[in-house]
């Protein structure tokens, strides 16, 4: 998968969830299928993620994952420039244009809408997007090797949590 960073890209490896049945554990199963996973295809990618839950916080830095604090993302709706297109444009999407952030939200929220949390970086194009280290989460991002740790603010998409 390729991950965008502050415009610079990433070939990025996901490890998904990984879990050992009860019958099994305690053998270093787990342990030697990351082993594996990381000779076979560690040198390939620029990095390796994973997310991880308050279980297993000890057992990921291991393998040389370091915890990477994600942050969360909004806009108040106010703050976002109206757009005048007719809601009921329809067209193909373009995937080599980028798309216009102002122009897509104003279709999605209403007039009741205060504020739009992103579960997703959106690009800081937008002077009025507001950052925050991300507090309440399920899990956790680890990231191996850490080459994003220069970056102040990050999240990954909601779509790659597994």
């Amino acid at each position: 998968m390729v991950v965008i960073v502050n415009g610079k890209e990433y070939q990025a490896l996901q490890l998904g969830t990984v879990m050992t049945h009860p019958a099994y554990r305690h053998q270093g199963l787990a342990a030697k299928l990351i082993n594996y996973i990381l000779n076979k295809y560690g040198n390939e990618y620029d990095f390796t993620y994973l997310f991880a839950n308050d279980k297993v916080l000890n057992f990921y830095p291991k393998f040389g994952f370091e915890r990477v604090q994600e942050s969360s993302f909004k806009v108040k709706a106010s703050d976002l420039k109206k757009q005048v297109t007719p809601k009921s444009t329809l067209r193909k999407l373009d995937v080599n244009i980028q798309a216009n952030l102002e122009g897509i939200v104003h279709h999605l929220i209403s007039d009741e809408t205060k504020m739009i949390h992103f579960s997703f970086m959106p690009e800081r194009d937008y002077e009025n997007i507001q950052s925050e280290p991300r507090t309440e989460s399920d899990d956790i991002l680890f990231v191996r090797p850490n080459l994003i740790e220069r970056e102040k603010e990050i999240l990954f998409p909601l779509t790659a949590h597994a």
